[in-house]
C-alpha cells in the first residue's frame, strides 16, 4: 500500500524540480531580452515564469506529503531562509531584468510555507 505514496512523492519532486527550471530559464530569457535586445523572447518569460512558480509549488505540496514532520520543518526553514536572503541580496528593479525575481521569490515564501504547515499536522497511521 505504500507503493502509490512514494510515487506520488517521487513526481512532486520532479515536478517541482521541473517548475524551478522553468521560472529559471523564464528569469534567463528576461536577462538576455534585457541584455542582447532578443526581441523575440518577450512574449515567454512571463509565461514560463508562472507555469514554472505553479509547477513547484504543485510539486511541492505532492512531495511534502510523503515527508516526515522533522523532515518537513528543516526544508522549510532553509527554504524560507533562501528565499529571504535572496530578497534581501538581488537588488530588485522593475524596469530591469532583476523585476522578474519579483514574481519567483513570491513562490518561494509559499513553498517554505507549504513545508512549515505540513511539519505541523499530523497523519494518522493505517
Amino acid at each position: 500500500m505504500t507503493q502509490p505514496k512514494i510515487r506520488v512523492r517521487f513526481l512532486g519532486g520532479w515536478l517541482a524540480c521541473a517548475g524551478l527550471l522553468l521560472a529559471g530559464t523564464g528569469v534567463l530569457f528576461n536577462f538576455l531580452l534585457e541584455r542582447y535586445n532578443a526581441f523575440a523572447l518577450q512574449y515567454y518569460y512571463i509565461p514560463l515564469i508562472l507555469v514554472g512558480d505553479l509547477a513547484t509549488v504543485s510539486g511541492t505540496v505532492n512531495y511534502a506529503r510523503g515527508l516526515s514532520a522533522r523532515s518537513s520543518l528543516i526544508t522549510g526553514l532553509v527554504t524560507l531562509g533562501l528565499t529571504l536572503a535572496a530578497w534581501w541580496i538581488i537588488p530588485m528593479s522593475i524596469h530591469g531584468w532583476t523585476g522578474s525575481f519579483m514574481l519567483v521569490l513570491p513562490a518561494g515564501l509559499v513553498v517554505s510555507g507549504v513545508f512549515l504547515i505540513k511539519s505541523t499536522t499530523r497523519v494518522p497511521r493505517h
